[in-house]
């Protein structure tokens, strides 16, 4: 009988095969051109979004600290693959949501 041997979680989202430049500026360039909504629903615009941004974010979306994050995510990819080759398994079930 089979049994779990190993237990593995990720988000699927884009930003894990972007490249560090896609972070600095890819990203801002498309974020320009998707479509935003306020909480109950109604369109907004980019230039809305960024309005309503608290005054904290600044450094939030700053070189350094998106860098930082962009490493954090590099380091964490690296860590799951290294534990799923590691972990010897017979079966990989990957589920997804899309």
């Amino acid at each position: 009988m089979a049994h779990l041997a190993a237990a593995f979680g990720s988000s699927h989202s884009v930003m894990l095969a972007a490249e560090l430049q896609d972070w600095l500026t890819g990203f801002r360039q498309s974020d320009q051109r998707m479509k935003y909504y306020d909480r109950e629903g109604n369109p907004r615009t980019y230039a809305d979004v960024l309005a309503q941004a608290p005054a904290e974010a600044q450094a939030l979306v700053a070189e350094e600290a998106i860098t930082s994050r962009f490493n954090a995510v590099q380091e964490a990819m690296r860590r799951l693959k290294t534990e799923i080759a590691s972990a010897k398994l017979d079966a990989l079930v990957v589920v997804g949501d899309d």
